[in-house]
């Protein structure tokens, strides 16, 4: 339940980004078969302790504003409402670090990452993470280390070293005066599990964690699960493992403005990298509980907090002084396995050899210094931010080589928008590329989730086009 002076802005969260899928429709709910009883929405009158879950997942490594999210905004709303209610604060993983996938990365560079996020959780009193398979990416006793030294308890039911429990399986503490339990499962891929690590099977491991949890007395018990099914792998443990209040989800990205019913279990999650924190409002009393779901968008009017934006700003100008000093900085792609590549991208010089005009109109925009932008914040070698601020990185024809991309396809460039122009530059304009270009293209950049405001096509498209490039209002061309 959300109390009326709440000066936390609760936003419903609308459509975004197309490779997120929706939350399935859940259910009727069946039955109830455990003693407390949930109901979504607030009681008619609050009837027990107010209680807000912060939760998140799926941060992969941000810690920044870009330009919304930060680890700043985070603390101050986690400060806020630590002010209003009890708090539990939680994270479902695939966390520390981003997505590896073919990214040979300086390991260095991967600690220096994992510290920077791990230290920032701590100081928002993170109370329990669930490693995924990005945290697991650093190497289990690295993981292990560096959150012990960062003071965020790491929990996991079901991961086993030498047949042991790698890690705690849950934990029991009180917000509010409320006792709460907290477990954590993963189910991974084979693949995406280090050595010398192991998994169980994970609904006996659930059902475990919950039976102990209640014996100690857990009024409300809340999994954090990192689940290769996502969503729909969490709504089959509620099903089969009774008990279980609210799960948080990791892995998939989804988000839930409104819980996922399966019974009496409240599923959420809350997208990815940081852009929102989940905020599931509970009122908790003797023998039941009410929830209600939100999704707090951390834009330009959350103000950031001035220390955890120090540590940020530290972190940014050590990497900054080591590219400076000729150090690997960032995380940088793996060179081309292969060693020569069959382009179908020209580059923006060969474009600039017959658009003589429109590039040199290209170069006042702000697209034309979108790798720049990158660069000044340390982030210039970042693999997450290529595919919008450079041009061909990893396209279908385009270079897999970042130090190839950076020289020939600096920037949003034509290509980025017009399309491939191998053939058209071969034939001396016989073949075109794509002249008129669909909005969906631009939109693939300026999301919803990446920028404060709605993106506003037609005022976008008069902030690129000028003379010799497009007629000011009808589209690129």
């Amino acid at each position: 339940m959300t109390r009326p002076a709440s000066r936390l802005a609760l936003t419903a969260l609308v459509a975004l980004g197309a490779c997120h899928r929706p939350a399935p429709a859940p259910p009727a709910p069946r039955p109830p078969d455990a003693a407390a009883v949930a109901v979504d929405g607030p009681p008619p009158a609050p009837r027990g302790t107010p209680l807000a879950l912060l939760y998140s997942s799926n941060l992969l490594g941000e810690y920044e504003a870009h330009p919304l999210g930060g680890l700043a905004r985070r603390m101050t709303v986690v400060e806020r409402a630590r002010a209003e209610n009890g708090v539990i604060h939680v994270d479902a993983g695939d966390t520390v670090l981003p997505a590896l996938a073919s990214l040979d990365r300086d390991r260095g560079e991967l600690e220096r990452r994992a510290a920077l996020l791990l230290t920032g959780l701590a100081a928002t009193h993170l109370d329990a993470l669930v490693p995924g398979e990005t945290d697991l990416a650093l190497g289990p006793a690295r993981l292990k280390s560096l959150a012990a030294k960062a003071g965020v308890p790491l929990l996991a039911a079901n991961l086993l070293s030498d047949r042991r429990p790698w890690l705690p399986a849950d934990r029991l503490l009180k917000a509010g005066e409320v006792p709460i339990g907290l477990f954590g499962l993963v189910h991974l891929s084979q693949d995406d599990l280090p050595p010398p690590l192991a998994q169980s099977e994970p609904e006996p491991a659930a059902r475990a964690a919950v039976e102990r949890l209640r014996a100690r007395g857990a009024r409300l018990v809340i999994g954090l699960v990192h689940l290769e099914g996502g969503i729909e792998e969490a709504r089959a443990l509620a099903r089969a493992v009774d008990g279980i209040d609210v799960l948080v989800v990791g892995h998939d990205a989804a988000t839930t403005a409104a819980p996922v019913r399966e019974g009496n279990t409240r599923i959420v999650e809350a997208h990815r990298r940081g852009t929102f924190l989940g905020r599931l409002d509970l009122d908790v009393w003797a023998d039941g509980f009410a929830a209600r779901n939100g999704m707090i968008r951390l834009d330009p009017t959350v103000p950031p907090d001035p220390a955890v934006k120090a540590r940020m700003r530290g972190y940014v100008e050590e990497t900054l002084h080591r590219i400076d000093r000729g150090l690997p900085a960032a995380l940088s792609p793996a060179p081309a396995k292969q060693p020569e590549e069959n382009w179908t991208y020209a580059s923006n010089g060969a474009c600039a050899l017959c658009h003589q005009q429109a590039s040199e109109q290209w170069a006042k925009t702000a697209h034309a210094t979108a790798l720049a932008t990158l660069q000044s914040k340390g982030r210039g070698r970042d693999p997450y931010c290529f595919g919008c601020h450079l041009t061909a990185f990893q396209q279908p024809g385009g270079t897999r080589s970042l130090d190839t991309a950076i020289t020939y396809f600096p920037g949003v460039g034509c290509e980025s928008c017009h399309g491939p122009s191998v053939l058209h530059v071969r034939a001396n304009r016989a073949v075109h590329t794509r002249r008129q270009v669909p909005e969906s293209v631009c939109r693939a950049c300026h999301r919803d989730d990446q920028q404060p405001q709605p993106f506003d096509y037609p005022a976008g498209l008069k902030l690129v086009l000028g003379p010799g490039h497009g007629d000011g209002g009808k589209g690129m061309r």
